[in-house]
């Protein structure tokens, strides 16, 4: 039996820069792995079209598509507030309080003390990677976006030692 995940109905999407708008037929925000794979399984199963995002940080309509299935993997308040005040509000990032699309873990490294593997959950924003980075004072993205208001899902990185 598939198991859909609670959805939100047909609600209105909106990138960052607020100029593509879309109303998708269903808004998910799935929390864990086996989230994703029940939307997938019943997109296939209904013939939809799967469309995701973090914090919609794209000038071009690849996040969305009117009367098709959308994933948001960061909560909706929290990405139409804009500027998310996250940055300013003092906080850690706790592994063990983090829902699964939002976890952190380093793996082996690959160049000893200079590069190492980690899973980075695809929903872990640039603000939380970087409590998760402070607090263990030992780890970075080679990035040039200093924005706190995008998630990992928006971009493709490799991990450094500092």
């Amino acid at each position: 039996m598939l198991i859909v995940p609670p959805h939100l109905g047909e609600v209105p999407f909106e990138n960052w820069g607020q100029t593509v708008k879309h109303l998708p037929k269903f808004t998910f925000l799935p929390t864990t792995v086996r989230g994703v794979q029940n939307i997938v399984l019943f997109a296939i199963a209904n013939n939809y079209r799967v469309r995701c995002a973090g914090y919609r940080h794209s000038w071009s309509p690849i996040f969305s598509q009117d009367n098709e299935i959308f994933i948001s993997f960061v909560n909706l308040h929290t990405v139409t507030t804009l500027p998310d005040p996250m940055s300013l509000i003092p906080g850690e990032y706790n592994p063990a309080t983090v829902p699964d699309l939002k976890t952190i873990e380093l793996k082996e490294e690959t160049v000893p003390g200079t590069k190492r593997l980690c899973r980075v959950g695809v929903a872990v924003t640039n603000e939380e990677f970087r409590r998760w980075s402070v607090a263990g004072k030992a780890w970075a993205f080679p990035a040039d976006v200093i924005l706190v208001e995008v998630s990992r899902s928006e971009h493709k990185l490799t991990i450094y030692a500092i």
